[in-house]
């Protein structure tokens, strides 16, 4: 089945953002250095980036919420590289005793992801293209159904772990995954988001 893209989705996270209180800087740029040379160096280099942002305004909510690695959620099925998830208390939520889970992550490097998608192609695109493909046995085909595959494991994750929502990342490009709530079989895609995606009049930056 062909994937959606997620049209609204940089008006919503532009929206979502105008709420945020810039002036009280509770998070600050990652400093990240080193080279990187497994999948697994790819993983810890998000979630250190999270821990650096995101994490310090999800800690603070009524219930609190964090990124980690996946056994910070027992129940959870499958081996997504990294989840979103939330416990009654902060001590819970660190002492790995997350009672829910709220999206699944799964992280590939961005050399593996600018091989099979530049930046001209949207990943929805990129997806749909894929699907039409016939098999001549030709390099384009073999990208074609790699493509495919990493898609359908995010998304196979979310259908598993009963979620809305899932994120797809190399660090330097990420795409958003949301399942509607009318037809939770179709998958919906946001554009590309850049890590350095600054802050615009229309346009939420990646930090907030």
């Amino acid at each position: 089945m062909p994937v959606l893209e997620w049209k609204d989705f940089l008006a919503n996270a532009f929206y979502t953002s105008t709420a945020l209180d810039t002036s009280n800087h509770v998070f600050s740029r990652p400093n990240i250095a080193g080279a990187l040379y497994s999948e697994d160096s790819f993983v810890d280099l998000f979630l250190k980036v999270m821990e650096t942002i995101n994490n310090k305004r999800l800690i603070l909510l009524s219930r609190p919420e964090s990124w980690g690695k996946r056994y910070m959620y027992r129940q959870v099925k499958g081996q997504p590289d990294a989840i979103r998830c939330s416990a009654d208390t902060t001590p819970l939520l660190y002492d790995l005793k997350s009672d829910t889970i709220l999206s699944v992550v799964e992280v590939k490097p961005e050399q593996l992801m600018s091989d099979l998608i530049n930046d001209e192609i949207e990943l929805f695109n990129a997806y749909n293209t894929a699907l039409a493909a016939e098999d001549d046995e030709s390099t384009a085909y073999t990208k074609h159904m790699k493509i495919i595959r990493i898609v359908r494991q995010l998304f196979g994750y979310m259908v598993i772990n009963d979620l809305k929502y899932g994120l797809l990342t190399t660090y330097i490009r990420t795409w958003f995954f949301y399942r509607q709530d009318d037809d939770p079989d179709n998958i919906c895609i946001s554009p590309t988001v850049y890590i350095n995606q600054g802050h615009t009049e229309d346009h939420a930056s990646f930090l907030e």
